[in-house]
């Protein structure tokens, strides 16, 4: 692990559990001068997760295994498959695996019905991965189309959207819980 992407409510949750977190802009977009945040880069300490805690008995786990980011949640997934299916399985999990044969030609709806049904819970997080990643390149443009002036600054994106009154929290709070409830029926 070397830079986790955390979309912003997600970097303000891990920042309330440990303050000390180094998380930094990633994944950005521009409006004229300004630098539009879609995405943050939780960095490691000699490539361990700051999460990653040893308990009594030596073993290692996840100390938020329950609150963990969407990433998290889908690997070794990195997506569900709907925008493409390059790098779509990390194989240094041990337990990744193709569930088809690599000569096998899988498509459509055999392809998701076979991903669903080897991952199950994980594939349905990166279903929500990717649903939140179409959601945020979506609200960058329709943000960025109703700015009065773009101050050269670097923000993110959902603040940016509260700050100018396009949208309010409340509002952002039930798009966001409606993209995690989100599962891929299979």
């Amino acid at each position: 692990m070397d830079n986790l992407a955390l979309f912003e409510l997600e970097k303000e949750r891990l920042l309330g559990l440990k303050p000390d977190l180094d998380v930094r802009p990633g994944v950005t977009a521009k409006a004229g001068k300004m630098t539009i945040i879609l995405q943050w880069g939780l960095r490691s300490k000699n490539g361990v997760c700051p999460f990653l805690a040893t308990s009594a008995d030596g073993s290692k786990g996840c100390s938020i295994y329950d609150d963990r980011p969407m990433v998290c949640r889908a690997f070794p997934l990195s997506r569900s498959g709907l925008n493409g299916t390059d790098e779509l399985i990390s194989m240094d999990c041990p337990s990744a695996a193709i569930p088809f044969g690599e000569k096998e030609i899988v498509a459509g709806a055999e392809f998701f019905s076979k991903m669903g049904s080897y991952y199950g819970e994980v594939f349905d997080a990166a279903f929500r991965l990717d649903a939140a990643r179409f959601w945020m390149r979506d609200m960058v443009k329709f943000v960025a189309s109703r700015l009065t002036e773009a101050k050269n600054e670097q923000i993110g994106l959902l603040e940016l959207a509260i700050r100018e009154g396009i949208y309010d929290k409340e509002f952002l709070d039930r798009e966001i819980k409606s993209l995690s409830s989100l599962r891929f029926s299979h």
